[in-house]
């Protein structure tokens, strides 16, 4: 195995392993891993980008640059504030896209000039 000071991240059966390593290398650390165990089976994504789960990362010159990825089949949802929902709840959701956008957003004008996130308030 190489030496490589990456990074590994697992959610259920869903794994990202971020490292420096040539395609070669690893293609053939992947092909290493894949004997192991013939009902797990892993497969690579090797660029400069990468999706896991709900997250979006781009290496820009050395730099992780990091937002919310939206699956193709993301529909926005809405609450109307005059839904019969509690109001603890309606009162979440201004909160809880917040916290989002601080966790996933590597930066504050990315999160801004990302489309999917509207605010509407009536």
């Amino acid at each position: 195995m190489y030496n490589n000071n990456g990074l590994h991240r697992q959610y259920i059966d869903d794994t990202i392993i971020v490292i420096n390593w040539t395609k070669e290398q690893s293609l053939e650390e992947i092909k290493e891993w894949n004997r192991i165990d013939p009902n797990i089976q892993l497969t690579a994504t090797i660029g400069s980008t990468a999706n896991f789960l709900d997250l979006h990362m781009e290496n820009k010159n050395g730099q992780i640059e990091y937002n919310v990825f939206h699956k193709p089949s993301y529909e926005p949802y809405y609450l109307p504030f005059s839904s019969v929902q509690p109001l603890h709840m309606k009162r979440n959701i201004p909160f809880a896209t917040l916290i989002r956008a601080f966790r996933y957003f590597s930066d504050f004008q990315i999160f801004m000039n990302d489309n999917k996130f509207e605010w509407h308030f009536s």
